[in-house]
């Protein structure tokens, strides 16, 4: 499982002799699975590094990955790990939404509001835990720029560090790879065989889209999120 969360590694485990969790953030606490889960083993492994993932000695029946392309930078080499990793006959699971070419392509949701507020402290008469979205309209991550965001929000968020921290993981934070789906796509009919493939469609204001294809006349819209099953493509 690649990009692993507590609920997935548990559940998980139910079914299958073993499970092998590598999570792309180092700052998830790997110690509390070692001795409680017998047949899951959890490590913290850049896998878009220095071909890290030959460090992984197993071939896997399956590999998971569960709202994480969205997050990946370099979304080649993940996609190369999972081709070295999987077994000939194995399957290739991937379900993920909120992608950067999608109306909410920002990723800013309400657990990660109430966490933000609270680390930063907001007071209560300036929190905005519930309603983000719709301080952030649709598509707008694409087509205003960082400072026009700002502009925007700042007339409803009044709490400056929790606004500079949202424009900021928008435009700048690498948590999210802004990159469009129509070229993830494109890489995953490169390198494997469509097994089955779901994509989750939107409809867009004729005006939205109109101006979003001006701005990025090669780039396609109108999907939100994608699920797949892929093998390897046999030689």
């Amino acid at each position: 499982d690649i990009g692993y969360t507590d609920k997935q590694i548990i559940e998980y485990s139910k079914y299958y002799n073993y499970i092998k969790g590598v999570n792309i953030d180092s700052r998830f606490n790997i110690n509390k699975y070692k001795n409680v889960i017998t047949n899951v083993d959890v490590e913290n492994i850049d896998l878009t590094l220095n071909n890290n993932y030959k460090r992984i000695n197993n071939k896997f029946d399956y590999i998971f990955s569960i709202n994480t392309m969205e997050h990946i930078s370099n979304i080649d080499c993940i996609l190369d790990a999972m081709k070295y990793l999987i077994n000939d006959d194995g399957y290739i699971y991937l379900d993920w939404f909120d992608i950067w070419s999608g109306s909410e392509g920002h990723h800013i949701h309400n657990d990660m509001i109430r966490w933000w507020e609270d680390i930063l402290d907001v007071p209560n008469n300036q929190r905005i835990y519930d309603r983000e979205l719709k301080d952030i309209p649709d598509w707008s991550h694409l087509l205003w720029n960082k400072d026009e965001m700002y502009n925007h929000l700042n007339k409803k968020i009044k709490h400056e560090p929790l606004l500079n921290k949202i424009i900021k993981f928008i435009y700048v934070d690498d948590d999210i790879n802004r990159i469009y789906y129509s070229d993830i796509k494109k890489l995953i009919y490169e390198k494997f065989k469509i097994i089955r493939i779901i994509e989750r469609k939107e409809n867009i204001p004729n005006h939205i889209l109109t101006k979003l294809n001006e701005k990025y006349p090669s780039k396609s819209f109108g999907i939100y999120g994608a699920n797949y099953i892929l093998q390897n493509k046999k030689l």
